[in-house]
């Protein structure tokens, strides 16, 4: 499928299949182009995006809940707001990407190409030097997905004292990563 033409009244797409809904559940097996799309607000839950070119890509406040993006290029591509819950990004190509807001409760971003991805940041830490990430959500507030844990600071360090004690050096990159995130929120304003 490739995007022929869009405007703010209608997109075209040149197709080799019946449905769109049929395309994106992955009943159809193409390469998708949404290359400099408009895509604001669109509902693509669940869709299957592997490998898809959504490079330049306006997916404001976008529903990908439980989108198959493995593997896409994501590059430039707008996620203000976009819902990500669930979403497989293992592979993607996020470099560039604007995740301001964005909602990764559950996605997994093992192996996603995050570099000078804005509004997010990775790190490792724990004895496993697994990698973490931190973000602002829509309010704001910094917001950390540490394995399979989702959370806000205080919740990330409480889960972090569990498994480390008090004052571990994961707990400080966690508090030291937050004052950046915050720091970030306020020179978006």
């Amino acid at each position: 499928m490739k995007l022929k033409r869009w405007d703010n009244q209608e997109v075209i797409f040149e197709l080799e299949c019946n449905s769109l809904l049929e395309l994106l559940r992955g009943a159809f097996k193409a390469k998708i182009s949404f290359y400099r799309a408009d895509l604001r607000g669109a509902n693509l839950h669940g869709a299957n995006l592997r490998g898809a070119d959504l490079r330049d890509a306006v997916l404001y406040d976008a529903v990908l809940r439980g989108a198959d993006l493995r593997d896409a290029n994501l590059q430039d591509v707008d996620l203000y707001g976009a819902n990500l819950h669930g979403a497989n990004l293992r592979g993607a190509d996020l470099r560039d990407a604007d995740l301001h807001g964005a909602d990764l409760y559950d996605a997994v971003l093992c192996g996603a190409n995050l570099h000078g991805a804005r509004n997010i940041i990775s790190f490792q830490g724990g004895k496993s030097n697994r990698v973490c990430f931190g973000f602002l959500n829509k309010e704001q507030k910094p917001m950390f997905k540490i394995g399979c844990f989702y959370g806000n600071t205080q919740e990330a360090v409480l889960k972090i004292r569990e498994k480390y004690g008090k004052y571990s050096t994961y707990e400080r990159l966690v508090i030291l990563y937050d004052e950046v995130l915050k720091n970030m929120a306020k020179d978006s304003k």
